[in-house]
């Protein structure tokens, strides 16, 4: 139940910016004593700040933490292979291809040789998402990336 009440905590704070005590009682059916604590875990975790009656988050915050929680993972732990840092490493490049890579290249001619840049002319997408946070992660377990 705990962790269902986190998430949807998280969830709330992540659409609208902030959440009251109250309505998360009323909501979720648990007392206000029960979302306090909730709350006050979450702040402690540096999720979200404390205030008054509720609590609000700061929109990049979770992106910090998730990059912050990937970071420390690869540094100390390849969970791939169970081995602990500084034992084995990842020797290989990583390409990583993400949509919006792949939305660039619909508008090419043809796809570019090693070492080749092409220009695409004409697009309306922005970088970012998925690809991007692979490439981070990656870019921290020692490996080449390519972006």
């Amino acid at each position: 139940m705990k962790f269902e009440r986190h998430h949807e905590i998280l969830k709330r704070l992540s659409k609208f910016g902030s959440v009251k005590v109250s309505d998360l009682s009323n909501s979720l059916n648990v007392t206000k004593e029960t979302i306090r604590s909730d709350l006050n875990e979450l702040a402690r975790l540096g999720y979200l700040t404390r205030y008054h009656g509720g609590a609000f988050i700061v929109l990049d915050s979770l992106d910090t933490i998730a990059k912050n929680e990937i970071a420390y993972a690869l540094e100390n732990y390849d969970t791939a292979q169970g081995i602990k840092k500084g034992h084995s490493t990842m020797k290989s490049q990583v390409c990583v291809i993400g949509s919006f890579n792949v939305d660039i290249i619909s508008y090419l001619p043809r796809l570019p040789t090693i070492g080749e840049s092409l220009l695409a002319s004409n697009f309306i997408f922005s970088p970012g998402g998925k690809g991007c946070n692979q490439a981070l992660a990656a870019s921290f377990a020692d490996t080449d990336v390519y972006f």
